[in-house]
């Protein structure tokens, strides 16, 4: 449960970064972009390690 909470957390700063790539630009958004990528990959990297050792 706490694995989908941060998935949630970060659809949320997802939708942010979307308005501000809207108002500003995504040009000036790359880096936390990239951050968020990276920790979206990080958790869907946790839940496929969760469901290949409960498939066991």
């Amino acid at each position: 449960m706490e694995v989908l909470r941060k998935l949630a957390g970060e659809a949320n700063n997802l939708n942010q970064l979307a308005r501000q790539a809207n108002t500003y630009g995504i040009h000036h958004l790359e880096k936390e972009v990239r951050q968020t990528l990276a920790a979206v990959q990080n958790i869907i990297e946790k839940l496929s390690n969760d469901w290949k050792n409960n498939k066991r």
